[in-house]
C-alpha cells in the first residue's frame, strides 16, 4: 500500500493495519532517508507492537471469565508482565505454551502455524522504535546524521521481518484448552512442566491420531 492509498483508507486497530501503514511511511521515506516518514513508520510499527501482545492475551483470556483483556496495563511493560502471568507467570513458560500451540497446530495441519512470539525481542524493538519516536540527542547526533537516519531505516526493516513472521508466515493466536481432548491437554500440562521434550510431544501427538481425527480435527472441519 502506498502512502496515498493508506491517506485513502479508513483507519484499523489490528496489527496487521499498523505494520502497511509502518511499510507505507517507510517505503515513502527510506529512498532519500527522509527523517519525518521515519519517525511516522517506527511510531506505527511501535504500535503493531503493543496489539501484537494485546491481541495475544485477548486470545489467550478468551475462555476465562475471571479476567477481561479490558483490564489489561496500558504501559508496555507492564502489559508484558501480564502476558506472562496468563501464560502461567514467567516468560518461560508463557513461550512454553505458546511452543505447544505451534507444535499442536502444525501437526493438525492448520492453514498457518501459530506463531511463537518472543517478549523479550518485542520489549527490545519497541524500546529502540521509541528512542526515534522520543529521540532526546543532539540535531548533530541523530536526525543530521545521515548513518543515524541510515541506522534508523535498518532497524524499521529487522522489526518489519519479525512482525512478519508473526503475521504473515504464521499466525498469532492459542488453542482454547475447552477444545483439547484430555489426552492431549495431559500432553501439553507435560510440555510445559518439561516433562518431556519437543520429539516426545511430538511422538504423543502422532501417538493419538486415531483420537484427534475424531474428537479434533472433525470438529473443526469445514
Amino acid at each position: 500500500m502506498t502512502l496515498d492509498e493508506l491517506k485513502q483508507n479508513p483507519r484499523q486497530v489490528g496489527a496487521d493495519f499498523h505494520v502497511v501503514a509502518a511499510r507505507a511511511w517507510r517505503d515513502f521515506g527510506v529512498a532519500g532517508s527522509v527523517q519525518s516518514p521515519l519517525v511516522y513508520a517506527a511510531l506505527e510499527y511501535r504500535a503493531a507492537i503493543e496489539r501484537v501482545a494485546l491481541e495475544l492475551s485477548a486470545i489467550i483470556i478468551h475462555d476465562d471469565e475471571t479476567k477481561d483483556v479490558a483490564s489489561a496495563p496500558e504501559k508496555f511493560s507492564s502489559l508484558l508482565t501480564w502476558l506472562h502471568s496468563l501464560g502461567g507467570g514467567t516468560k518461560k513458560l508463557l513461550y512454553r505454551v505458546l511452543k505447544f500451540n505451534r507444535i499442536l497446530s502444525q501437526h493438525i495441519g492448520a492453514p498457518k502455524p501459530l506463531s511463537v512470539p518472543d517478549t523479550g525481542t518485542l520489549h527490545n524493538y519497541w524500546m529502540r522504535l521509541s528512542d526515534l519516536c522520543h529521540c532526546q540527542r543532539e540535531p548533530a547526533d541523530s536526525w543530521d546524521d545521515p548513518q543515524f537516519v541510515a541506522s534508523g531505516y535498518q532497524l524499521l526493516g529487522e522489526v518489519d521481518a519479525y512482525l512478519a513472521t508473526l503475521l504473515i508466515s504464521n499466525s498469532v493466536g492459542s488453542v482454547s484448552e475447552k477444545d483439547m481432548p484430555q489426552e492431549v491437554l495431559q500432553a501439553k500440562r507435560d510440555f510445559v512442566e518439561e516433562r518431556i521434550d519437543e520429539p516426545t510431544l511430538r511422538t504423543r501427538l502422532r501417538l493419538m491420531d486415531p483420537v484427534l481425527e475424531s474428537r479434533f480435527r472433525t470438529r473443526h472441519a469445514g
